[in-house]
């Protein structure tokens, strides 16, 4: 996760095709983002993430280093503009495994997605190589829950599994874990300004 900064830092859309021809850290391909309007098979492409069952989260979990949850705030603001709180949240993760659940993920691409702007995609790309994807797998007590305008179902896919692995989730939604908190359920989580891609 370390050199992800350095990557993410030097990715502006002057170095777009730079990167494209070198075929560097973008060859190693998994999803395929098409940009709307582009030729067909001229997309920027997913790197290649790991994908991990439960089992294999929670040995990481209980490794030496640990392992943090990454939600689609994280993911976003991993990506940003603002290169102060992607070091923070990197320097935040340390040694830990980074772990994405399958619903933070699938939010996270279909945000990129949207996006015809190439430098998004390049960024999302170093981020996914750099994490590890889990099956959702909540907890009881976050899917108790009762679903309001602060929490919603996919929050609770992704903190909830956060919690059931007994680890810290990253994230910029205050407002599920103020939602989380009135419910009486207190979760582990570091929560950092938001941030659009």
């Amino acid at each position: 996760m370390g050199d992800l900064l350095g990557k993410l830092d030097g990715i502006d859309s002057r170095s777009v095709g730079g990167l494209l021809k070198a075929g560097n850290w973008l060859s190693l391909i998994v999803g395929v983002l098409s940009i709307p309007g582009s030729t067909p098979g001229a997309g920027i492409t997913l790197n290649q993430w790991e994908s991990l069952t439960s089992e294999e989260a929670l040995a990481e979990v209980r490794s030496h280093t640990g392992a943090v949850n990454l939600d689609t705030g994280t993911l976003r603001a991993l990506g940003s503009a603002d290169v102060g709180l992607a070091a923070m949240l990197i320097a935040a993760i340390g040694d830990q495994k980074p772990l994405v659940t399958a619903t933070a993920l699938a939010e996270f691409t279909t945000s990129v997605m949207k996006s015809t702007d190439r430098t998004i995609h390049l960024k999302a790309a170093a981020i996914l190589a750099t994490v590890s994807v889990i099956p959702d797998n909540p907890s009881a007590r976050v899917m108790a829950l009762t679903e309001s305008r602060k929490v919603g179902f996919a929050d609770k896919l992704i903190f909830g599994t956060g919690d059931q692995l007994g680890i810290t989730t990253f994230t910029s939604d205050a407002k599920f874990v103020r939602g989380a908190l009135v419910q009486g359920v207190r979760l582990e989580t570091l929560v950092h300004p938001p941030h659009r891609l």
